[in-house]
This record gives structure tokens, C-alpha cells and sequence, in this order.
């Protein structure tokens, strides 16, 4: 197999942007052999972009986030003009997010030149959520503070005999007698009694979530 690649005069010069092209390129290869493809065309590039990331090109693809400031004077003060340009198909929050959960979750420690503060910045947020996903109660894991919110809104729920839904930001949803909240590895709903500790199998990826509800 001859694998030809095109690359736009502008980046030949650019280390992280041809890291970056190669790891996509290289993400089509491999879908292409394990015979995986969407219909739709960006999100067969989306999906071609977080296989790179996942894959080890997550740290050039990151790499290859630019912003720029600029300052112009006007009447009363000055205008800031914010540039900002990333290669590929995942936005900087979304590629955080990507790499957080497969595993990178200190990449922003790795972008230490002056350069990629931007980028670090770009990622913050993904990384953050991804977070919050992986270590939401009743997750066994979950940080203290977040364990003692869940316990407040259960007491809350059996008193009241109320039911919280699930809604598209939230991380859990409780019932009088259980919680619900999405599988960290495939965001299935999942429904669990509370007040036990159990292991929690997703049917739809078999993942082993062990959980204090």
C-alpha cells in the first residue's frame, strides 16, 4: 500500500503542523484497516482526529494550536483583536477533553514553551470536563467536596420523595431509592440503587465502574 500525502507549501517548514497532518493521515490508515468509517463526512473526520489523539499524536496535534493578539487605538482607549487558528477537525476544548480521557491527563504540563501558553489555555476546559466525568459521585473515586454534595442531594431526594433528571450538562440525576448517571466510557445511562457499594456493569461497553451510591 502507497500512502501519498499532500502537504500545503505553508507547513513544510512547520514541525508540529506536520506531526499534526501525519497523526491525522495516520488515524485514516488505520480506520481504513480496522474497516471503521461514518457516513457522514466531518464526522468520519472527527473521528479520524481523536483516533490520532488517542494514538499518540495528541500532544503535536495540541502543539499546533496558534492565538494571537493584536491592538489597535481608537477613539477612547484601544480594540483587541484575538486571532486564533488549530489544525484538524477537533476544536482545543474538544481535544482536551479527548486526551484527558484517554490517559494524558497532565499533557498541558508538556507544552512548556512561551508559545503554547495559548494552547494550554485551549485545553483547560476540556480537561476539565472530562474531569468532572471521570470523577463524579458515585463514582468511588470522587473527591471529597463532590461526595458530600452527592450525599446532600440523596438525603434531599428520599425526604422529599423528589426525582432530579438528567439532563445534558448534568453528571447525575437521583431518585428516592437510586442514581442515575452516565457510563464514564461511553455515556450510557446507568440506574443504581443508593446507600451501597457496588460495581456497576455497563451493558453497553462492559465497563466495571466500582461506585459508592
Amino acid at each position: 500500500m502507497v500512502l501519498q500525502i499532500n502537504i500545503d507549501e505553508r507547513y513544510r517548514n512547520s514541525p508540529r503542523e506536520l506531526c499534526a497532518i501525519l497523526g491525522h493521515e495516520m488515524g485514516h490508515v488505520f480506520l481504513d484497516r480496522a474497516g471503521i468509517r461514518r457516513a457522514d463526512t466531518l464526522a468520519n473526520e472527527i473521528l479520524t482526529d481523536t483516533t490520532a489523539a488517542m494514538y499518540g499524536f495528541g500532544l503535536a496535534m495540541a502543539g499546533a494550536y496558534r492565538a494571537a493578539e493584536s491592538r489597535r487605538r481608537v477613539a477612547g482607549g484601544f480594540r483587541i483583536a484575538r486571532r486564533e487558528s488549530n489544525l484538524g477537525y477537533l476544536t482545543p476544548d474538544e481535544l482536551g477533553y479527548v486526551l484527558t480521557r484517554t490517559g494524558y491527563q497532565n499533557i498541558h504540563r508538556h507544552l512548556l514553551g512561551s508559545d503554547l501558553h495559548a494552547a494550554r489555555a485551549a485545553l483547560r476546559y476540556g480537561r476539565r470536563r472530562a474531569i468532572q466525568e471521570i470523577r463524579t459521585p458515585p463514582l468511588r473515586n470522587s473527591p471529597p467536596w463532590a461526595r458530600l454534595l452527592y450525599y446532600g442531594g440523596r438525603w434531599l431526594a428520599a425526604v422529599r420523595r423528589t426525582t432530579t433528571a438528567l439532563d445534558a450538562d448534568g453528571t447525575y440525576a437521583l431518585e428516592p431509592a437510586h442514581v442515575v448517571f452516565r457510563c464514564p466510557q461511553c455515556c450510557q445511562p446507568l440506574r443504581i440503587p443508593t446507600a451501597k457499594q457496588v460495581i456497576a456493569r455497563c451493558p453497553n461497553c462492559d465497563s466495571r465502574l466500582p461506585c459508592k451510591t
